[in-house]
């Protein structure tokens, strides 16, 4: 069973420390940082414990500024995709293009079909089973992660997710402030996919712990809040952890499963983040900072001309407009580092610089090799269970 702290009493002195710094603040920026940690801990601590822990006085002389702030922040970032719609429309639709039908080709196998029917038995947590497959894949392949998991069970600073926040699979906050981490997983019956969240959000600590060492505190936050690379890393952990068991032990369908429900998760994510990039520029600066249907958004291209109906999803689901090509870019560009090694350190050494065509093209990536990419990772995971 995973060592996670049903104590929350250290969340409660974080979340009075921040408060206590509201007073202190005098510029813009320090009062932002307060009010972002103070935010994050509030909601945590709600989730786990569904108790409200909040001076609303305090906060409310603080929420305006920092809203403002924060759309400030983001806006840069989006501004970004906005000016540069047309390179990431045809990046997604590419690369959705060439995933998909490789995928549906996958789905439509004999052995995904017979691993739909198989029973699969859940993780042992009495036999410690779930920590132990942890510690052998960080062991294994990423000592480093063993160490910052070790920083974070030894705090006690790894949490349950509530019961009923059923909308996240894990969550990282990071206290500004006192510079700490605050982790968050699921407890309840894990399984493969579930356990893949913890090298996640591992992968989030790390990077939080590296801009700390490297850049400024608004650096840090910039990244995190709206930062379009801020889920490459994490992804990449999480997506090393699943192929490290379809290759080793006896969980090898537990961890396809997962895979597959990874690479499902992506491609709804390019997709969604395709009919984003397709709308007229003045639409998008319309709609950023909310969410949307996708099938009225679909709809409302086909109307315009630029979607033909043959693609309007079966499925409607909600996008939210800031973070789909956040979560997108985070599973393309983790692909790709996963099989090009020294891109991936080239990235890490420039990933704090402004997200563009032009810095894709500086870790090597161009539309064609990110999609030809997606083809060869695919390959690699799922081709020898084709027919």
């Amino acid at each position: 069973m995973l060592p996670i702290n049903y104590d929350y009493g250290d969340l409660v002195e974080q979340l009075c420390y921040a408060g206590r710094q509201f007073s202190k603040c005098r510029t813009k920026e320090e009062r932002f940082l307060v009010y972002e940690t103070y935010l994050g801990l509030i909601d945590s601590y709600f989730s786990v414990t569904e108790k409200e822990f909040c001076n609303k006085k305090l906060y409310r002389s603080f929420t305006k500024e920092g809203e403002n702030f924060f759309l400030e922040v983001c806006a840069s970032n989006f501004n970004t995709f906005i000016e540069n719609k047309e390179f990431h429309t045809n990046l997604m639709l590419s690369c959705y293009e060439q995933l998909d039908s490789f995928f549906q080709e996958f789905c439509e196998s004999s052995y995904c079909g017979c691993l739909e029917k198989k029973k699969i038995f859940p993780i042992n947590e009495e036999m410690d089973e779930d920590s132990y497959l942890l510690m052998n894949f960080f062991n294994e392949k990423v000592p480093k992660l063993c160490s910052l998991y070790h920083g974070i069970i030894s705090s006690g600073n790894l949490y349950s997710l509530g019961e009923d926040d059923w909308l996240r699979e894990g969550l990282s906050i990071f206290n500004l402030v006192q510079k700490k981490a605050n982790v968050f997983v699921s407890s309840f019956n894990p399984s493969f996919k579930e356990l893949s969240i913890v090298p996640h959000e591992l992968g989030h600590v790390e990077e939080f712990n590296y801009f700390l060492e490297h850049y400024s505190i608004m650096d840090t936050l910039r990244y995190f809040s709206s930062g379009f690379l801020s889920e490459v890393v994490s992804t990449y952990y999480e997506q090393l952890f699943l192929e490290f068991y379809m290759n080793h032990g006896n969980r090898r369908d537990d961890a396809v499963l997962a895979m597959i429900n990874h690479f499902q998760k992506g491609i709804n994510d390019i997709w969604d983040s395709y009919i984003l990039a397709s709308l007229p520029k003045k639409k998008l600066e319309e709609i950023r900072n909310t969410n949307v249907e996708l099938n009225s958004t679909e709809i409302e291209l086909i109307d315009l001309g630029i979607l033909s109906p043959s693609f309007l999803s079966e499925e409607d689901r909600i996008i939210g407009v800031d973070i789909s090509p956040v979560y997108a870019y985070g599973f393309l560009l983790a692909n790709y580092f996963l099989e090009y090694p020294k891109s991936y350190a080239l990235f890490n050494e420039k990933k704090n610089q402004s997200f563009s065509p032009e810095f894709l093209e500086s870790v090597g990536i161009t539309t064609e090799s990110l999609s030809k990419t997606l083809i060869k990772r695919s390959e690699h995971l799922f081709g020898k269970y084709l027919d």
